[in-house]
């Protein structure tokens, strides 16, 4: 008799086991919800053994954590993809200003962490806190919120369909057209005096 077991898991195991380790934290039979937002270093040299890369580890919630990783192994395995970045949910869900920027400020960190590079990661951090309040001055209407979120999805879609030239391309022209927009902005604070 033949062999008609397909040798490639079916959507339904994918579901179930997908992208999991076959052994999971703490002996468990299932994928542990991991609630914590923080996480402790041994000593500072654990530190910098994390920073150089020498040590994979989690290190802040809105990183990740091992809950949300897992659950990214699991989506990339049922799409069939190399990987998967999973955050909060969309900028439409954004009511206030406050809700948008932080949802856009969580994009672009997803962005980041999705390429691995922790250096990356961080420097775009620190950028978008160096930059929020700033940004709180520019203009703040629909029309402006349906073209960064246009800007937003085209980019998303260029990283999805793995058309890297293309991702560059869309974020150079992002970033240009949001440090044009700042730039506008700071010369007009300044042409009024409010700050030199």
């Amino acid at each position: 008799m033949a062999n008609t077991s397909s040798p490639e898991p079916k959507p339904s195991t994918l579901a179930v086991h997908g992208g999991e380790p076959r052994r999971k934290a703490h002996d468990s039979v299932t994928t542990p919800i991991v609630f914590s937002a923080t996480y402790a270093f041994a000593d500072t040299a654990e530190i910098e053994r994390y920073f150089t890369g020498e040590i994979e580890r989690e290190e802040y919630g809105r990183y990740g954590n091992p809950t949300v990783r897992a659950a990214e192994q699991k989506v990339a395995a049922l799409e069939g993809a190399e990987a998967a970045a999973l955050f909060a949910s969309g900028m439409a869900a954004a009511t206030t200003e406050p809700d948008y920027m932080r949802h856009d400020t969580d994009f672009h960190i997803a962005v980041a962490r999705a390429t691995g590079n922790a250096f990356l990661t961080r420097a775009i951090e620190e950028i978008r806190m160096r930059l929020n309040d700033a940004m709180t001055l520019l203009p703040e209407s629909e029309a402006w919120h349906q073209r960064l979120s246009g800007e937003h999805g085209a980019l998303l879609e260029a990283i999805e369909n793995g058309d890297a030239a293309s991702a560059e391309a869309l974020m150079q022209e992002h970033v240009a057209i949001s440090e044009q927009g700042l730039r506008a902005v700071l010369a007009a604070i300044r042409r009024r005096g409010v700050w030199k």
